[in-house]
């Protein structure tokens, strides 16, 4: 499993431009290959990740893994493609990338959002996600939900850049100086331990692993006792998805294909176990891409 690195986006996007005119040229004006039909003919596609384990990062033999991953290569298996190469990026610049095509999807268990939906297309959700804190030993300031954080003028909230934590930040009233932003968990985990932050917020699977990993007796998870809500007050349960092109319709009605039937038959279960993960942290089949993304 070959792994690459993003480059900035000004220089990908120059190249996007130069690759479209040669590619221009070589293609008859009656057809072009759609995304699917190039990966199936290929057998070959990239995925684009981040460092947010469980759901995505670079493995002990530096091999893209993760629940996500794993899913996104039984897919592609699936469907006869031979090689799957991961590039890894910040959590922030993944959407940038796709849309850039420096990768065909996104693979990170990334939160399905209206904003988001405005900028790429979302699958059917593989997973939903109850939101947790990292605090120091013994939670000193007694923080327990996002509203907890903004009324407290001395607490300060690790986040992910680009994170959906951060809309669940501002509708509680936490103020952008009180939002202190990290490129993955790790750095936002370390962010608590240096007394960066009073907290760091995130999805609980991601972060009760992280905390497994550290085993520090310096920080504990906190459960919230409230979840985050939206802008009309309603208590909100996140769901992840993977991320994909708008343009690449065949390419995301083959991938919820998939995923309705690897749930179905337990397939997805078994994949993202080995991660950690639950039943009850595998998104009800009821619950669709589109009725999150209506949902403004």
């Amino acid at each position: 499993m070959q792994i690459r690195f993003l480059r900035p986006l000004s220089r990908v996007l120059g190249l996007a431009f130069l690759s479209g005119i040669a590619v221009a040229g070589l293609i008859s004006p009656s057809y072009a290959q759609n995304t699917l039909e190039r990966i199936k003919s290929q057998k070959s596609v990239r995925v684009g990740f981040s460092n947010f384990a469980p759901t995505s990062f670079v493995g002990p033999g530096g091999e893209i893994t993760g629940s996500s991953p794993e899913l996104a290569k039984a897919f592609f298996k699936s469907l006869g493609v031979e090689k799957v190469e991961g590039v890894v990026g910040e959590f922030g610049s993944l959407i940038g990338g796709l849309q850039a095509q420096r990768f065909d999807m996104i693979a990170v268990a990334m939160q399905i959002q209206p904003r988001r939906c405005e900028q790429i297309a979302f699958g059917d959700p593989e997973m939903q996600l109850l939101q947790g804190f990292v605090v120091k030993k013994g939670n000193p300031l007694a923080l327990k939900s996002f509203k907890d954080v903004a009324d407290n003028r001395n607490a300060r909230l690790g986040m992910l850049t680009g994170a959906g934590q951060i809309r669940f930040a501002d509708i509680a009233g936490v103020t952008r100086d009180q939002q202190i932003l990290f490129p993955d968990f790790d750095k936002s985990v370390a962010g608590l331990q240096a007394g960066r932050v009073e907290a760091a917020a995130g999805a609980s699977v991601a972060l009760k692993y992280i905390l497994s990993k550290i085993n520090s007796p310096e920080v504990e998870f906190a459960e919230l006792s409230q979840q985050p809500v939206d802008e009309k007050g309603q208590s909100v349960t996140a769901y992840a998805g993977m991320g994909f092109r708008q343009g690449d319709t065949e390419l995301l009605g083959a991938w919820n294909a998939w995923l309705r039937a690897a749930r179905q038959s337990g397939e997805a279960l078994r994949i993202m176990a080995q991660f950690g993960l639950g039943e009850n942290d595998i998104a009800p089949v009821s619950v669709t891409a589109q009725s999150l993304c209506q949902n403004r």
